[in-house]
């Protein structure tokens, strides 16, 4: 868990693609490639996803608690439920629907960087949580940055933050002074603040783009609304997945970027030849494929969840191996795009390989695949079109020299403490080349010599 990437790159590379955590019958089973990624998220009636109220769950949560409420949401949903629940969100996430919302996610981006000065030393990481935050909460849950909402978004960033750690995990006790009681008070803290601001939406007519009003207007295959419970673990969870995922390929990108001015000067002639004009922000975000290129290859070295597991409900085999019923299964999207077999120079950051490449979608899921694809992963890819440019615009991202930066993460990937960048004016970008840094970054990517321009 303190570098779980790294770890299950080694496994890969001493034992194959088939890996046993353990001697005994059940152990958890790590399995590695494109195959074994599409034999597993395609058969979800055979694998399925753990939920916080199964016997089975590494943490448990105790029924009929805000907790266990909140955490209830699709993705620990199996199957007709998770189908009918799918199909009930599906048309909240249509492209066409998360496409009206780029003004909100420019608008909250806008207003963030606005903040910032030239010169100024940001904690990266920091400042790109926050931002998806922001969208997040406006885009998701159509909340007013304005108002007593702030409250809320408050308990939001405190659940992402606080959540699920491994202090709550390894310690599931409520007991005074544990995390664990800390966080079931944090639960029933923000449950309460949900049920307000989803009364205050049905009050107020169900207006606007955002999925909160989507899936208040959702009608069952009986014409029923959804139960607000139901809603809880949907918001919840869209809301954790939407946030969390693109701040961490935020971080990623803009630490890559620094790191190679040369494709960094690329990206801002594309940028500066789209200007800002009457196009609309869609019809820029066309006419960039190197920033498309860019993004997907940034997710490609830090998907957003690095590892995921799935649980058996039958006996099964892998290659020549017999598995039972109940057994954990692990698969990497990360492992599978280091793969030299997949990506020529995989520890590489190399945009231009998208001009030429086309990996199936079992080689390159950086929000997995199958029935139980990343519902957000529209929306997602928006604000990454949408906020990039409105940074690059404005500055040249640049890491001190000899900053450490080391991986950290257990499931999503982010820097472990801050990620230092300074702020230095565009229009003299040419005067920071890229600079050493130090840390464990270098265990997973090849970055430039010191000084290196290109």
């Amino acid at each position: 868990m303190q570098d779980p990437l790294l770890h299950l790159l080694r496994l890969r590379q001493r034992y194959g693609d088939i890996v046993s955590l353990g001697r005994e019958v059940g152990s958890p089973v790590c399995v590695f490639g494109p195959e074994y990624n599409r034999q597993v998220l395609t058969d979800t009636g055979l694998f399925y996803c753990l939920d916080v109220t199964d016997s089975t769950a590494p943490l448990r949560m105790p029924r009929n608690t805000a907790a266990a409420r909140l955490l209830t949401g699709l993705t620990g949903m199996n199957g007709a439920r998770h189908k009918q629940h799918r199909r009930l969100l599906l048309p909240a996430f249509h492209r066409e629907r998360v496409e009206l919302l780029a003004d909100t996610i420019a608008a909250c981006a806008e207003r963030h960087v606005e903040r910032w000065r030239v010169g100024q030393q940001i904690d990266v990481r920091r400042e790109m949580v926050e931002l998806s935050l922001a969208v997040a909460s406006e885009g998701l849950l159509g909340l007013d940055p304005s108002d007593q909402e702030q409250q809320v978004r408050q308990l939001l960033a405190l659940w992402s933050k606080y959540g699920l750690s491994p202090l709550v995990m390894l310690f599931p006790w409520s007991l005074p002074g544990l995390p664990y009681r800390r966080f079931l008070a944090l639960a029933d803290r923000l449950e309460s603040a949900l049920q307000d601001v989803i009364e205050k939406k049905r009050e107020g007519g169900l207006e606007g783009h955002d999925a909160l009003t989507m899936l208040l207007q959702a009608r069952d295959d009986a014409d029923q609304p959804l139960g607000d419970d139901v809603l809880l673990g949907h918001l919840t969870t869209l809301f954790t997945a939407g946030h969390e995922t693109t701040a961490s390929a935020l971080t990623w990108i803009l630490f890559l970027l620094s790191q190679h001015p040369h494709i960094l000067s690329d990206l801002y002639e594309e940028i500066d030849a789209g200007g800002q004009g009457a196009r609309s922000r869609l019809e820029q975000i066309r006419q960039r494929p190197l920033m498309t290129n860019v993004i997907q290859e940034g997710l490609r070295m830090f998907p957003p969840g690095m590892w995921l597991v799935r649980t058996s409900t039958a006996p099964f085999t892998f290659g020549p191996y017999a598995f039972p019923a109940g057994t954990h299964i692990v698969i990497s999207p990360a492992v599978t795009h280091y793969q030299a077999e997949i990506y020529e120079r995989p520890h590489a950051f190399r945009p231009q390989r998208w001009e030429t490449i086309a990996p199936s979608p079992y080689e390159y899921l950086p929000f997995g695949n199958g029935p139980r694809r990343c519902l957000g992963a529209t929306f997602a890819m928006l604000e990454l079109q949408i906020v990039l440019p409105i940074i690059l615009q404005r500055f040249h991202p640049v890491v001190p020299p000899n900053a450490r930066v080391d991986r950290g993460g257990s499931v999503l990937s982010f820097p472990k403490g801050m990620l230092p960048m300074v702020l230095q004016p565009r229009e003299r970008a040419q005067l920071w080349p890229a600079q050493r840094v130090r840390g464990n970054i270098h265990d997973l990517v090849e970055l430039p010599e010191r000084g290196s321009t290109t």
